[in-house]
Order: structure tokens, then C-alpha cells, then sequence
């Protein structure tokens, strides 16, 4: 843990074991400040050389927040379906230091998952997911400097397991 590190934080975790169809639930967020945090800082000189090393920065904080949705269905002893939805979202407050010049970035960062899977007995299983992220920095040097991406993928994935004769596992993921 960081020298003087102070944080604040909740949990709820709701679990659901009884019958057939499981429905589970959490939330977590946490806030923070680190007053003696680990900043990046560079240094380019005349001739274009650049020099990284770490340096002692205060006034790091932050928040996050996040939260999952699970819920399963049992069909019967020979189907099972499960679906999972979850999301996090993130922001902070970072120093850093270009050329002697202290720079703080305001961040933002956001990622979604949602996933469905289906089981039939021990011999066929499928998972479709679906993930987005999202990060946005803005920085409060003179000019409005701002950078964000994303990235959206999908995979399927799915397991076909014939008694001790045969097994097979196949996944794809596209961005």
C-alpha cells in the first residue's frame, strides 16, 4: 500500500444457492486520495533524448464503482442456462510530470460484459459474450488535450465432450 494512502469503500455481495434457479448479485465502489503516489515523469533534452523515471507526487485520487447481475436457469437435469451482465466505472484524478512541468489528468473509464452460456448435461457446453470499454483522459496543460478509445469485442466459445471417446474446444473473439 502507497505511504498515505486513505480509502473508503462498500461491498454487497448477495448469494442464492437455493433451488434450481440461482440469482446473485454485488456492488462494490471505493473513493481514495494517495498523498505520496508514484508518478511517471520524462525528460527530453535538445538532441530528442527521453529520460523516464519515476518521481514522488501528491494529489492522487480516485473513485470506482462496479456491480454484477447473475441469474441461472435450470431446465430439467439436462439444460442449464446462466446469464451475467457486469459494469465498472472509474475516475480519477493523476499527476505527472513532462519536462519539469507538472500535468494532471482527469480519468475516465467505463467497461460493460455481458455473457450467456448454456450447458446440456456434461456433454455440450456454448458461451456467447459481449464486452465494451471505454477510456477518456483529459489533461489541464494549456491546449485541450484530450484522448479516448474504445474497443467493443464478442466470443464464442463452445465444448463438446462424448463420454471418454472424444473432446472438443473451440473459441473465437473478434474485436
Amino acid at each position: 500500500m502507497p505511504y498515505g494512502k486513505k480509502e473508503v469503500g462498500f461491498s454487497f455481495d448477495h448469494q442464492n444457492h437455493t433451488g434450481a434457479n440461482a440469482f446473485n448479485y454485488a456492488l462494490d465502489a471505493t473513493a481514495g486520495t494517495v498523498s505520496n503516489y508514484y508518478a511517471d515523469s520524462s525528460m527530453t533534452d535538445s538532441l530528442g533524448r527521453t529520460k523516464h523515471y519515476t518521481v514522488n507526487a501528491s494529489e492522487n485520487s480516485y473513485f470506482n464503482i462496479g456491480g454484477n447481475l447473475r441469474r441461472a436457469f435450470k431446465f430439467s437435469n439436462d439444460h442449464q442456462l446462466q446469464f451475467r451482465l457486469e459494469g465498472r466505472f472509474g475516475l480519477s484524478h493523476t499527476p505527472n510530470n513532462i519536462n519539469a512541468l507538472w500535468i494532471h489528468s482527469l480519468i475516465f473509464t467505463h467497461n460493460d460484459h455481458l455473457s450467456i452460456y448454456y450447458a446440456l448435461k456434461d456433454i455440450m457446453a456454448v458461451e456467447a459474450m459481449q464486452s465494451y470499454s471505454y477510456y477518456h483522459s483529459k489533461q489541464d496543460i494549456g491546449q485541450n488535450n484530450v484522448f479516448s478509445s474504445s474497443e467493443r469485442a464478442t466470443s464464442l466459445s463452445a465444448s463438446v465432450n462424448l463420454k471418454t471417446m472424444f473432446s472438443a474446444a473451440a473459441s473465437v473473439r473478434l474485436h
